[in-house]
């Protein structure tokens, strides 16, 4: 099974029972599972729509043979919802039940949650988080060397290693706004100038993107004293909320042990957003 929670829709994002409802449906029309959009017979309102997409989940696994997996992509977008709380602490029990049982269904379940944005910016009980247990995969950034291999594959729509490194110069690297870039040079015919001039706005390529980035550091005010002392260029050492920041690819720790916003790209945004 497979959502990607950005293409959901983001009407369905403005109720908690509206969204799982709709989840449910989806993951049933996946399975070929036979599901009444009403469900008054299943969706009970008595026991809350966590509950409900709990049993439904259950239910739909336990109907189905061999192993299930799962994938949930773009799992940012659930952060800043009112619900993602009570939503990751569900998927956290389904971990729970899978690891203190080795009865059905539970053991044939697993959970692959794919996000670019650190979920502790914004999940305040670890406890109740699915992002602390299991097996972390991280994505390290694109070299010089690796971008320049990748502009090869995507065709060169950048013209020689100095228009590689323009781009690495803004993006660090970093492997969803990387790959996000040549998208938009290939759609482009390789306009690099038009990239670059719109590359911080909030309707540019990287909108989206950069508009999670500041919810993420203004969440907690925490967060956002950190932020504020590394713009304006205080030497921060590691703490917990430091460590959050570096997690979610927003700093980076220089060999000094001082920390930097990650690229010229989230500088650039937070900057003018922060002011």
């Amino acid at each position: 099974m497979i959502t990607d929670f950005q293409r959901l829709g983001s009407n369905l994002y403005a109720g908690e029972d509206e969204f799982y409802r709709a989840l449910a449906a989806n993951l049933a029309r996946q399975m070929r599972a036979n599901y009444d959009l009403d469900w008054d017979w299943t969706w009970d309102p008595v026991y809350g729509p966590t509950s409900n997409l709990d049993e439904f989940v259950q239910s739909l696994i336990s109907a189905q043979d061999g192993r299930i997996v799962w994938f949930m992509d773009e799992a940012d977008w659930l952060f800043s919802t009112s619900f993602a709380d009570s939503f990751f602490a569900l998927v956290r029990s389904w971990h729970n039940s899978r690891a203190l049982s080795t009865e059905l269904p539970w053991n044939r379940f697993s959970v692959v949650i794919a996000y670019a944005t650190e979920a502790h910016l914004f999940i305040q009980d670890i406890n109740q988080s699915p992002f602390n247990v299991g097996q972390r995969i991280e994505l390290r950034g694109f070299t010089l060397r690796q971008a320049d291999e990748l502009n090869k594959r995507y065709g060169e729509p950048l013209r020689g290693i100095d228009q590689v490194h323009e781009v690495q110069d803004l993006l660090d690297g970093q492997p969803f706004l990387t790959r996000t870039a040549f998208d938009v040079l290939i759609r482009s015919n390789g306009n690099l100038r038009g990239l670059l001039a719109s590359a911080d706005r909030d309707d540019g390529p990287f909108g989206d993107h950069l508009r999670r980035v500041l919810v993420s550091v203004t969440q907690l005010s925490t967060v956002r004293d950190v932020i504020d002392r590394v713009m304006a260029n205080a030497f921060v050492e590691t703490t917990p909320e430091v460590d959050r920041l570096v997690a979610a690819g927003i700093l980076a720790k220089t060999p000094t042990g001082n920390h930097l916003i990650r690229c010229k790209l989230y500088r650039k945004y937070l900057e003018r957003h922060l002011k």
